[in-house]
């Protein structure tokens, strides 16, 4: 969900009209409540190389949470940029804090940026949840290969944890060719994780309803393209998110069949409501490329057993973004 945290970050800056020169001149403290929700379509799984998976159902489960989020945002002079230059104005370093919700799981998280230009942003971070069972949706779990089926781990016993650093590129057109009409935005991200689950022997685990997970370093890539508009829609575009593990072997014996370093895709035509300046709506439709294996397979707790064979893209969700700032 990191992609979702450049959202928020872009609809307060300036996908709301809003540049980043005038940000540094609002309160150092900032409070907003962002709550996201995520409709899940049913499709089937095809065995052999790559391919789509058909559509099979309206309803595949569906996913919520509310984070609360805190920050303090500090001014910064840098010697030698240009003041009268927009693309190097609004110069700073935020200090972050927030906690997660769901109805699965609870993660308070720390972070940290340092923002030199306008255009140009890096961060740090850590996070450390935990989870449980609800309604059948697991929070927290480990692969159990003998059942071919996913346990839950106790909660407050173990522990979901992540570090994280990354750099974004944020550019909006409109820096240089003034105008209402003018915001061509484009946003890159590149992020490294560390991400392990504590107080399980297994290999494999799962986080927030996400299976098939392993502990080790991990990349995110992000990219935005985007048209904002001086209107209720205030932004259309297309995103694409790629992201995996750097080493295959972080799943142990199953590294070669079940292709321990594959990158899974997404990529998301999505657009952005702005009703106020305290509240928009994001609106996300998500299409994804998992693995496809070999073996003919029903449910996703066969598949790290299974073999690797290709990629198989689908139609995954739609997914809602609610932010309000206080």
């Amino acid at each position: 969900m990191k992609k979702y945290v450049i959202l928020a970050t872009l609809a307060a800056v300036f996908l709301c009209g809003i540049s980043p020169a005038e940000e540094t001149k609002k309160t150092a403290f900032e409070f907003s409540a962002v709550t996201d929700f995520a409709w899940y379509q049913k499709t089937g799984y095809i065995s052999g190389s790559t391919h789509y998976a058909p559509f099979t159902g309206w309803y595949d489960g569906i996913q919520a949470q509310t984070t609360l989020n805190a920050s303090y945002k500090i001014p910064v002079a840098i010697p030698l940029l240009p003041k009268s230059n927009p693309l190097f104005e609004g110069n700073n370093v935020t200090f972050a804090g927030a906690l997660e919700i769901s109805p699965v799981s609870i993660m308070p998280k720390l972070s940290v940026s340092f923002t030199p230009a306008a255009f140009l942003s890096f961060s740090a971070g850590t996070m450390a949840g935990t989870g449980w069972e609800f309604l059948g949706s697991q929070g927290m779990a480990e692969y159990n290969a003998s059942e071919k089926k996913y346990d839950n781990l106790t909660p407050f016993k173990s522990w979901y944890l992540c570090e994280w650093v990354s750099g974004t590129f944020m550019f909006d057109t409109a820096a240089l060719w003034p105008g209402d009409w003018h915001h061509i935005v484009m946003v890159a991200n590149y992020e490294v994780d560390y991400k392990n689950l504590t107080g399980t022997s297994s290999t494999v685990w799962d986080w927030q309803t996400t299976k098939n997970c392993a502990d080790g370093w991990q990349y995110d890539q992000y990219y935005l393209l985007g048209y904002q508009m001086p209107s209720i829609i205030s932004l259309a575009g297309v995103s694409a998110e790629l992201y995996g593990h750097y080493n295959a072997a972080d799943y142990g014996e199953l590294a070669d069949s079940f292709g321990g370093d594959f990158m899974t895709i997404e990529v998301c035509p999505l657009m952005q409501l702005t009703f106020s300046p305290h509240d928009s709506l994001f609106v996300i439709f998500n299409f994804k490329a998992r693995r496809s294996f070999a073996e003919e397979h029903a449910e996703e707790d066969e598949e790290p057993l299974l073999t690797y064979t290709g990629r198989e893209w689908y139609f995954q969700r739609i997914a809602f973004r609610w932010t309000h700032t206080f």
